[in-house]
């Protein structure tokens, strides 16, 4: 089951993969989902043993259109 902390993090992941291909660029979603993601996938490799990491998740995380980082 669940945490709370893990729960949170699935509907925050969920709600912005479900919003993906509406485009408005929302820069604040795309980073809480992020960090959703980040999180699940480190608790997930610790229970698995395998999978991804944590910092691949991170790496390979899209940009919202017309986020320039720099």
């Amino acid at each position: 089951m669940a945490t709370i902390g893990e729960a949170n993090d699935i509907t925050v992941l969920l709600r912005w993969v479900s919003k993906l291909t509406d485009n408005t660029g929302d820069i604040t979603a795309s980073e809480r989902a992020k960090a959703a993601a980040v999180r699940l996938a480190g608790r997930a490799n610790k229970a698995l043993q395998a999978g991804l990491h944590p910092e691949q998740v991170a790496a390979d995380w899209p940009q919202p259109a017309g986020h320039n980082p720099e």
